[in-house]
């Protein structure tokens, strides 16, 4: 008796994970399909059988942003990470959310853990490059933006037309 209960049990918890999975994935091509209504109901859902499913509070947090619910995006990008710390994407997306907010340190400090997780994260070296270029740091903004010009090459009519690595900038 206690293996069908067992079993019954797995199969149970087996079900919601797959349901959850299914919301999820709806969720997700609600929302590259622009329906984001309707991809906030499915993420809900795949949050409330599965209230570990990291991605699904990322991507929740993407539709927060757009419709402006910048403190719900944040909660939603903290619970991410709290849950799957060693995804880069996700300290990226928390820092255009700090940036909103105007919390350049937050923009800096979530850049450099991007930047930790994943080395070859180009973005976030060019993010980061703009922080610290706002923040009065000309010559390490330069590096960053050597760096990520170094990674991804298509960032430099970008880097070039704002004049991130001119204005009197020494050259390392």
């Amino acid at each position: 008796m206690k293996t069908i209960v067992i079993i019954l049990l797995f199969v149970t918890i087996s079900s919601f994970a797959d349901d959850a999975t299914n919301y999820y994935n709806s969720g997700y091509t609600n929302q590259t399909k622009g329906n984001l209504d309707a991809a906030m109901t499915n993420y809900n859902k795949a949050i409330e059988l599965k209230p570990d499913l990291a991605e699904a509070y990322f991507n929740r947090a993407s539709i927060e942003q757009s419709k402006g619910n910048i403190n719900a995006a944040l909660d939603d990008c903290n619970k991410a990470i709290e849950l799957r710390p060693h995804f880069a994407d996700t300290y990226y997306h928390r820092a255009g959310l700090e940036e909103i907010k105007g919390n350049l340190d937050g923009v800096l400090a979530d850049c450099n853990k991007a930047i930790e997780l994943k080395p070859d994260y180009a973005e976030a070296y060019y993010y980061r490059g703009w922080v610290k270029r706002a923040k009065g740091d000309l010559d390490g903004s330069h590096v960053d933006f050597k760096k990520a010009l170094a990674l991804n090459p298509k960032m430099r009519e970008s880097i070039e037309a704002n004049g991130y690595l001119t204005n009197g900038i020494n050259s390392k």
